[in-house]
C-alpha cells in the first residue's frame, strides 16, 4: 500500500516537472533526462540520463520539424539510459537500451537487449534483439576477460590495462527490418533497406537492402536489383519531411516502383530527378 502511495506521489511529481507528456505509474525518471511533448511513460519505465523528440538533438540535416506537431514517443515497461531517442518511436515491453541513438518513426518490439547502437530512421525491430555486450578474444589462451579486461567482470581482473577491444559501436541503416530473436556482434554495420531473418546471428557487415539469415547469417538475396538499389540509395527518402512522405504514401504500397522514381522526378523539390 506504501509503495502505492509513493509511487502516485512520483508520478505527480514528474508530471509537474513534465507538463508535455503523459505518464504511468512505477515510473522512475532522472534529473538529467528530457521529454519532448507527447511522450507517453508507460507503467514500469525507467529513464536515466537520456532525451526524447525534439531534445534529443538527433535531427538529421533533411529533417523538418513541425514545431506544432507532438513528438510521439512511447515507452512501455522499458529500460533506457544514456539513450536519444527521436520522434515518432516506441520502445515496448522488456526492453532494455543503453547508449543508443534511434531514428524517426522506428519501433522495437518486446523484450531487446541493445547497447551502444545507433538505428537510423524507419527500422522495425522485432522481439528480442541482442546486440552490442561485447566481444572476446578467440586467439587469446583464454577468452575470459580476467585475464585482459579492467572492467571486473566477475569481480576481479588480473591486469592493470585492457589487452583487447571488448565494445564497438554497431551501425544500423535506415529501413532495416530485423526479425525476432536475432542476435548481432559489436561493430556490425548493417546496411539501409535491409532485411535480417528471425533467429540470425549477424557476425559480418550487411550491405544494402540485402536479406540474410542463417547462423553465421549469409545473404539470400537482395530486395531489388543493382540499379534500382542505387535509385533509392541516391533518393534517400528516409529524410524526406512528412507532409512530402504523406503524399507519396500510395506510391509506398506497391510493387510498381517505376511509379514511385516516375513520382519522385515530378515532386523533386530541389533533390537530383535523374538517376
Amino acid at each position: 500500500m506504501l509503495w502505492h502511495i509513493l509511487s502516485n506521489i512520483n508520478r505527480l511529481r514528474y508530471q509537474y516537472r513534465y507538463p508535455g507528456i503523459t505518464i504511468g505509474h512505477h515510473v522512475s525518471l532522472s534529473h538529467d533526462s528530457c521529454f519532448g511533448d507527447g511522450t507517453v511513460i508507460g507503467d514500469f519505465v525507467t529513464v536515466k540520463s537520456s532525451s526524447f523528440g525534439q531534445c534529443a538533438n538527433v535531427v538529421d540535416k533533411s529533417t523538418v520539424v513541425d514545431s506544432h506537431c507532438a513528438d510521439n514517443v512511447k515507452l512501455v515497461d522499458a529500460h533506457l539510459h544514456s539513450s536519444k531517442i527521436a520522434r515518432n518511436v516506441a520502445i515496448y515491453n522488456g526492453c532494455r537500451v543503453s547508449d543508443v541513438s534511434v531514428g524517426q518513426y522506428s519501433y522495437f518490439a518486446l523484450g531487446s537487449l541493445v547497447s551502444m547502437a545507433s538505428f537510423g530512421r524507419f527500422c522495425s525491430v522485432g522481439p528480442n534483439l541482442l546486440c552490442g555486450h561485447g566481444n572476446h578474444p578467440s586467439r587469446f589462451i583464454s577468452t575470459n576477460p580476467v585475464f585482459f579486461s579492467t572492467f571486473k567482470q566477475c569481480g576481479i581482473t588480473f591486469t592493470d590495462e585492457g589487452h583487447f577491444k571488448e565494445r564497438e559501436k554497431i551501425e544500423i541503416g535506415n529501413d532495416v527490418w530485423i526479425g525476432a530473436n536475432v542476435f548481432i556482434r559489436d561493430g556490425i554495420r548493417v546496411g539501409d533497406g535491409a532485411i535480417i531473418a528471425a533467429g540470425s546471428v549477424v557476425v559480418k557487415d550487411v550491405s544494402d537492402y540485402a536479406i540474410v539469415g542463417g547462423a553465421p547469417a549469409k545473404t539470400i538475396r537482395y530486395r531489388f536489383e543493382q540499379e534500382t538499389i542505387e535509385k533509392l540509395q541516391k533518393i534517400k527518402w528516409w529524410y524526406w519531411p512528412e507532409e512530402k512522405l504523406r503524399m507519396a504514401q500510395p506510391h509506398f504500397i506497391t510493387e510498381d516502383l517505376t511509379g514511385f522514381f516516375d513520382w519522385v522526378a515530378s515532386n523533386h523539390d530541389g533533390e537530383s530527378s535523374t538517376f
